[in-house]
């Protein structure tokens, strides 16, 4: 993160004196292999493909797994975002630990490791899925396209090119900006053309409905994806991580705080989901959003009370960060795994995976929306040392704070606005409550 900057004479780990003694300590920058770099961003384009073939699909097909008026669609959803977060638990402290005690080279190889066997899974377990997310027109996969290739091996060949435009766009930030502006206004003017001459008056209002839904979730992973970039960092220069006199815990372990609290609260909210269902008191999926806007809002803002018990260290108590975390992932069962549900359910069938892709465009919006939010609680540092503590965390407080309350008000606009908003759905919620 520092660019290799380093201080020789000053033991690995400890704190900056207040004054360095004139010709005790040498700054110099440690020379990167520009081979291992390009190994690397290559690694996060592989990921970056794979994730993009994998999430929108699989979400679909999880969609897929339930009739229409289903009211078990939601429930399935949140046990599904418990899978995922089963998996992110461990990630979390078992890489982390292997990071930092061994070297990255083992944290990363066992998140490889478990990526193989995650593939391994699928496959030994398709059969289970029972002709679900098969192609719908597999003749048309296998027709020749250009010579003997056919549309599935091209498809496959893409994959790799884009392999190769990926690793130029994670080089290059700013261009990143200018590839989802071009991808958005291509994904929407064909929803717009499919919605204008394919839909009835019904379905466009459904999609118009999953498109505000879509914009919402933009502000929660703005603020939600903090964890891996300004939290992190929070954490790690404001935050006291001791456990125990001898134990402690390392910022990238606090990852796992989030995926932790989904392996306890995912079920309970399947189960309440469940439960409010076959009383007809499940509240509207807007209500759900907004209720996950105003907890990522005021998770921040714990965080900033939090700050108020900071020691002379300017390290504040590890409760607040944990309950903020805990808050947030309240707010996340709220919006994330309905939202996908939603997705499939206002959805007309043949632009079920398009709604899908769009609402993982938007997650991108807010991881590149995110990186400025995180530039704007940047500190001077010293070989990953913060020169002023104080003055970081006063910038953590400043930025948190106008964040949160922004971030709370939106939610409790879009709760206001569930009464019109909940009409476009044309009763396709009510539909699976009838059918508990």
């Amino acid at each position: 993160a520092d660019g290799g900057l380093a201080i020789h004479g000053l033991p690995a780990g400890s704190p900056l004196p207040s004054v360095l003694p004139k010709g005790a300590f040498k700054l110099s920058v440690e020379a990167r292999d520009p081979r291992f770099v390009g190994v690397f961003y290559l690694a996060l384009s592989l990921i970056i493909m794979g994730v993009g073939f994998l999430k929108a699909n699989i979400s679909s097909i999880v969609g897929q797994l339930y009739e229409t008026g289903d009211a078990r669609r939601d429930p399935g959803f949140t046990l599904y975002y418990y899978g995922i977060n089963l998996g992110a638990f461990w990630a979390s402290l078992a890489c982390g630990a292997l990071g930092q005690n061994f070297g990255w080279w083992a944290g990363f190889g066992a998140a490889g490791v478990g990526m193989a066997a995650g593939y391994v899974g699928f496959v030994l377990g398709k059969p289970w899925l029972e002709g679900k997310g098969e192609p719908p027109a597999p003749e048309v996969l296998k027709r020749p396209l250009a010579g003997p290739l056919n549309l599935e091996q091209l498809t496959y060949l893409a994959g790799v090119a884009g392999v190769g435009v990926v690793w130029l766009l994670v080089q290059r930030f700013d261009w990143v900006g200018w590839l989802l502006s071009a991808g958005s206004v291509v994904t929407l003017g064909y929803l717009g053309l499919e919605m204008a001459r394919g839909c009835t008056r019904v379905e466009r209002e459904r999609m118009i409905l999953a498109l505000v839904l879509i914009g919402a979730s933009v502000i929660f992973w703005t603020m939600f994806e903090q964890a891996g970039s300004s939290l992190n960092q929070f954490a790690d220069r404001n935050v006291q991580l001791g456990l125990t006199a001898r134990q402690s815990i390392s910022p990238p372990q606090i990852q796992a705080f989030n995926a932790g609290f989904i392996l306890i609260g995912a079920p309970a909210f399947a189960a309440l989901w469940t439960f409010l269902g076959a009383r007809r008191l499940d509240p509207n999926p807007v209500i759900k959003f907004a209720l996950g806007l105003g907890q990522v809002g005021l998770s921040f803002l714990i965080i900033v009370w939090g700050a108020r018990f900071a020691d002379a260290a300017a390290r504040t108590p590890l409760v607040f960060l944990a309950l903020a975390y805990m808050v947030q992932t309240t707010g996340e069962l709220c919006l994330s795994p309905v939202g996908l549900s939603q997705m499939t359910k206002l959805s007309p069938p043949l632009l079920i995976s398009t709604v899908m892709a769009t609402w993982f465009l938007a997650a991108s919006w807010a991881q590149w929306l995110g990186g400025f939010v995180a530039r704007l609680t940047a500190a001077e540092t010293v070989a990953g040392q913060v020169l002023d503590p104080a003055k970081a965390l006063a910038t953590y407080v400043r930025v948190y704070s106008k964040a949160g309350w922004i971030t709370l008000g939106l939610g409790v606009l879009l709760g206001l606005a569930s009464p019109w908003l909940k009409r476009l759905a044309h009763g396709v919620d009510e539909v699976e409550r009838g059918a508990v």
